[in-house]
């Protein structure tokens, strides 16, 4: 026997007008899945023009199957700047695609309750 139930909602373009500009926003990963973290290397420092600044984004697989082939997009502050060209930027996991702003980790597959990290490392402007 299945247990599983489903609902369904059907609604009438013609009816609601609000339906015939409808937005979905889709997301394949709820925070049960992965969760996601991102963090400032000094949380209760001050921070002035030209110092070093790192953030470490931290990614779990809390699921019970494996996570393949994701991408990280990471968007930095406009005050914050690469050295040069590019940011620092080093990941424990998949192969990075963007060292400039956004940051891009693409190909990254994560088993259940494996974690994997990227850190990213800037100038304040």
């Amino acid at each position: 026997m299945n247990n599983k139930t489903s609902a369904v909602k059907i609604f009438k373009n013609n009816e609601d007008k609000s339906l015939q500009k409808a937005e979905v926003k889709f997301s394949v990963f709820s925070e049960d899945v992965l969760e996601i973290k991102k963090t400032v290397d000094k949380p209760d420092e001050y921070y002035t023009e030209g110092d070093s600044i790192s953030f470490t984004i931290s990614i779990k697989n809390n699921g019970d199957k494996v996570v393949n082939n994701f991408k990280l997009k990471d968007e930095l502050e406009e005050y914050i700047k690469p050295f040069g060209d590019n940011y620092k930027v080093v990941s424990s996991k998949g192969q990075i695609t963007s060292y400039q702003n956004p940051i891009i980790v693409e190909g990254i597959t994560l088993a259940p309750k494996e974690m994997m990290t990227v850190k990213i490392t800037g100038v304040i402007e």
